[in-house]
């Protein structure tokens, strides 16, 4: 399929195909923590760690290295620091 456009804005020579979207739900988890908290439990178990993001008011940490995944919870690992009480800790995971 060739489209026609105005002079020097070129042609198409494949048209691109349509692919259905796969819905996708992400969801947040905030926390105010105690002092020296270390488990933040996943109102809703994900097996997916790759599509995760975990924060401490505002910083972001690294799994495997401050922190530690399993399907329904998070543990802090306390190596940079232990948690204030309010810090604002916030999750951001794929569910599905």
């Amino acid at each position: 399929m060739t489209n026609t456009f105005p002079k020097g804005a070129g042609t198409i020579l494949q048209a691109a195909i349509p692919v259905p979207a796969i819905p996708t739900t992400f969801r947040t988890d905030k926390f105010l923590a105690t002092l020296n908290q270390t488990a933040f439990p996943l109102f809703v178990p994900t097996n997916d760690s790759g599509n995760m993001i975990f924060s401490v008011n505002g910083v972001i940490y690294n799994q495997g290295v401050d922190y530690t995944f399993v399907p329904d919870t998070i543990t802090w690992l306390n190596i940079l620091f232990n948690m204030s009480a309010n810090d604002l800790v916030q999750i951001y995971y794929r569910v599905s």
